[in-house]
């Protein structure tokens, strides 16, 4: 089974794509003290896109790297598939091991697909409101992969962006404001009056930016919803 790990949009040479490299036992892979981590990515022609890239080290003790894509990578709309070399001094790793590492690249993508989102009962919902609700903010605890908040004390912003039930822009780039310190990862939108107007799923994904410009997106792999229901009490 292709796992897509990442959705992007063409020429984004701003999103950071983040990843954990796992072991065939599932367990995180520790790669502090090996030669090289690179990251190769083919277009579907087989074309090499990116070739022979190190990555940087997010936390290698525990597996976990990332990568900037510049913006000649990944610059047209399509199905990229990847891979990511582990170098322990001449004896090399694959990983994943059935290198199924897949990128989309979509226009018009925010962060995920939100205008191809395939939302369904089982999408987590960020909340229920009623519509025309222009004083109950949005909230929302935004999570890394490990399901641990991310300090957002000191990024440089956070965005939201929503589609409309019928898949047009809803809220694209919208500021949100963290409701504590940032560290616990809590975050709110001030709703304005005429949005989330319709009855309906509005997929959600959220944006961090930080001081170097790269940027996160969560959930990281897909979207959310908000859900406007006029039975919402």
């Amino acid at each position: 089974m292709t796992a897509i790990t990442h959705y992007r949009k063409p020429n984004d040479d701003h999103s950071k794509w983040s990843y954990t490299l796992l072991g065939r036992d599932g367990t995180a892979l520790d790669v502090s003290s090996v030669t090289a981590v690179d990251l190769y990515v083919d277009d579907d022609q087989g074309n090499a896109e990116v070739s022979d890239q190190t990555v940087t080290d997010e936390d290698f003790a525990n597996g976990d790297i990332s990568y900037v894509f510049g913006s000649s990578e990944l610059d047209a709309a399509g199905t990229y598939t990847g891979e990511v070399v582990i170098d322990r001094s001449g004896v090399y790793e694959h990983v994943p091991h059935d290198r199924n590492l897949t990128f989309e690249v979509v226009e018009g993508v925010q962060g995920s697909s939100l205008g191809e989102a395939d939302l369904t009962a089982g999408t987590p919902v960020v909340q229920e409101r009623k519509p025309g609700d222009d004083e109950t903010p949005v909230t929302k605890t935004l999570r890394g992969r490990n399901g641990q908040a991310i300090d957002v004390s000191s990024v440089t912003a956070i965005r939201m962006h929503v589609n409309a039930p019928d898949g047009s822009s809803e809220l694209s780039g919208a500021s949100l404001t963290t409701t504590n310190s940032g560290a616990d990862g809590k975050v709110e939108y001030d709703v304005q009056s005429g949005d989330f107007s319709a009855t309906g799923e509005y997929p959600v994904d959220f944006e961090i930016e930080f001081g170097d410009g790269s940027t996160q997106i969560v959930p990281h792999d897909g979207v959310e919803k908000i859900v406007v229901n006029s039975q919402v009490k």
